[in-house]
């Protein structure tokens, strides 16, 4: 039974949850792994209008490189060169708001058996990511998909996103500010026809849209033995008020692994 979203786990864990070789405070288990949810941002080249943001974004690092991770439909899919234009937006208080662009991009061609396997995008930031290094530390790394799991394992499930019912454009300054949402959830007891895809229901039905949660991150904490740790669900590909799709994490790293 899920007990508690990411946010609250302390109540749960007095000292630490384990990503791989790091321990993790309890206490900032939620700040650490919130910052893998990005602002996704395309590069419009119009001078008053420069960019826009079509939802979520989820930043991995695989292999020692950094990945921003999103789905298709919030991009201009009649044309997918235009990949290129797609950028990591970063808010600055009171600055103008400051993006960068990846080197590549790679994705799963469309197949008879449709599967939410091929909403996955990925874009290669490590070129970024060394001109800029301060950003490194918001790529969650990953290595493999979770392990395998009894629902009674789970300790909390924690999906977030940028609904952009929280999005403001500054015109002014040319800045946007982002609010983002935390959705604590469960796994559904109706279990999705896509092998490649987590059912998941919130605790709670959102009381807005979820319109711009696509992209974003869902993260879980399983009690493993005598030890919690930290797993990448995977990323949410479409939702409502009351339910969230989720491609598994074992679908992303397939996309990750074009790159190499």
């Amino acid at each position: 039974m899920v007990l508690a979203s990411i946010e609250i786990i302390t109540n749960f864990f007095e000292d630490y949850v384990r990503h791989q070789n790091l321990l993790i405070p309890t206490r900032s288990l939620d700040s650490v792994v919130c910052e893998s949810c990005a602002n996704l941002a395309v590069v419009t080249g119009d001078s008053e209008y420069p960019i826009y943001t079509p939802g979520s974004a989820t930043l991995l690092k695989f292999r020692n490189r950094y990945f921003m991770v999103c789905t298709r439909h919030q991009l201009d899919q009649s044309d997918e060169g235009r990949f290129e234009h797609v950028a990591l937006a970063i808010p600055r208080a009171g600055k103008e708001t400051f993006c960068i662009t990846s080197s590549a991009a790679k994705w799963t061609s469309r197949t008879l058996h449709e599967t939410d396997y091929h909403e996955i995008v990925a874009f290669d930031f490590t070129e970024a990511c060394e001109a800029y290094p301060e950003v490194k530390k918001r790529f969650f790394e990953i290595r493999t998909q979770h392990p395998d799991f009894r629902e009674d394992w789970v300790v909390g499930i924690t999906a977030y996103g940028y609904p952009s019912r929280y999005v403001d454009y500054n015109f002014d300054d040319r800045s946007i500010n982002f609010g983002r949402l935390r959705v604590p959830c469960r796994f559904s007891l109706k279990l999705d026809v896509d092998p490649a895809v987590h059912a998941l229901e919130p605790l709670e039905p959102m009381t807005g849209s979820p319109d711009g949660m696509s992209g974003g991150p869902v993260f879980f904490v399983l009690f493993l033995g005598a030890e919690a740790s930290l797993h990448l669900v995977g990323i949410t590909v479409t939702g409502s008020e009351k339910a969230l799709r989720v491609v598994k994490s074992g679908a992303v790293l397939k996309v990750l692994e074009k790159f190499f």
